[in-house]
């Protein structure tokens, strides 16, 4: 899952997750994770 987020300041999130465990998450500004996005 790829979802985008706000954090307390208002700043946009981007939050992937693995739908296979509950607790397999990581967020981090939503600028930076479209360099993720990339290499998949």
């Amino acid at each position: 899952m790829f979802a985008i987020d706000e954090d307390e300041n208002g700043d946009e999130l981007a939050v992937i997750a693995d739908v296979t465990r509950d607790e397999a998450w990581i967020s981090m500004p939503a600028s930076e994770s479209q360099v993720i996005s990339q290499w998949r």
